[in-house]
């Protein structure tokens, strides 16, 4: 008959309270330090879309669509657009945060993420431009006198790398932060 060993493991669940209490401080510190990377990050990639942005100088009505005849003769002019100055970003949906102006500047215009009492379940960032012909603009290879097509996503590419590296830095710095307390040796 074979010896069979047995070992008997006592865990002692107390502190279960507060390990949730401290997971939830933990989410809302992330979520908080997260939403201000992600701020920072489309206050840049707005400033430079808006500066990259096509100066409008005729030749379009209000939809973006070219106003010739069969000839290629201008039918309307237009006397400039406001295409830089239509830039906005806009959070989950509701809250304009900021805007920009003809001149390439962006304007922080919404509540800071720390005067909000609610932690949001996510975090939806738009960026976008808001005029009817910011999309046959950014879309369509037209002569642009000053800026060019594909505004928004050509910045947002060049960008994307290092918004993913900020954001990992700034989770694994929060983390670090918030745990370095609760560790014993």
């Amino acid at each position: 008959m074979a010896r069979r060993a047995s070992m008997g493991v006592n865990i002692d669940l107390s502190g279960q309270k507060e390990l949730v209490r401290n997971s939830k401080d933990l989410r809302k510190k992330l979520k908080k330090e997260i939403e201000k990377t992600l701020r920072k990050a489309s206050f840049k990639l707005l400033a430079d879309a808006v500066n990259k942005a096509p100066i409008y100088q005729g030749e379009m009505d209000e939809n973006g669509d070219l106003l010739k005849d069969e000839e290629g003769k201008v039918i309307k002019t237009h006397d400039g657009g406001q295409l830089r100055a239509s830039g906005t970003i806009v959070k989950n949906n509701k809250t304009i945060i900021a805007t920009s102006d003809e001149n390439g500047s962006v304007t922080f215009g919404g509540s800071s993420p720390s005067s909000s009492s609610k932690i949001e379940s996510e975090i939806i960032l738009d960026i976008g431009f808001n005029t009817p012909y910011s999309e046959p603009q950014h879309d369509n290879n037209y002569r642009h006198i000053d800026g060019q097509m594909e505004y928004l996503e050509q910045p947002f590419r060049e960008l994307k790398p290092k918004i993913v590296e900020e954001v990992g830095k700034t989770a694994r710095k929060t983390i670090h932060k918030a745990t370095r307390g609760n560790q014993t040796n």
